[in-house]
């Protein structure tokens, strides 16, 4: 499975967002899941968009510097304890989360998206466990 997942390499100052959630958004296409990170004089941003496609076009044609990753959109309950059942899963197998960030949807679960070390793996054992995974597919016909 996985999902898309654009990580790009900011100056650490005030505008380099604007910059690029400008010309997502005037190509049209819209912002599900973000996270932004400051590393010493850098900031890591993380993107999961409506549309890789058109994303990768608009990178392309501007000269932005980008790399491209498969990461997982998890479903939980949207209930105490969700994602704690979730990272237990992952911990009991020795899968380490890199990082995980919301996803943006009106449902009543809520939506992780989650990067391991070990995506066959992490998707495998959560699978098993019977949490559910999206595919890019589900993931994008989501409001």
């Amino acid at each position: 499975m996985g999902i898309t997942q654009f990580r790009i390499v900011l100056s650490n100052k005030p505008g380099a967002l604007a910059e690029i959630a400008h010309r997502i958004g005037y190509a049209g296409i819209n912002i599900r899941g973000i996270s932004l990170m400051s590393v010493d004089n850098e900031s890591i941003l993380h993107l999961v968009v409506n549309d890789p496609v058109a994303t990768w076009r608009v990178f392309k044609e501007a000269g932005i510097d980008y790399e491209e990753n498969r990461v997982i959109a998890v479903e939980l309950p949207n209930v105490p304890g969700a994602l704690s059942e979730c990272s237990k899963v992952l911990s009991e197998l020795d899968i380490n989360i890199d990082y995980l960030y919301p996803f943006i949807a009106r449902t009543p679960n809520a939506i992780v998206i989650i990067k391991t070390g070990d995506m066959e793996k992490t998707e495998a054992a959560l699978l098993k466990r019977g949490i559910n995974i999206l595919t890019e597919e589900q993931l994008y016909k989501l409001e």
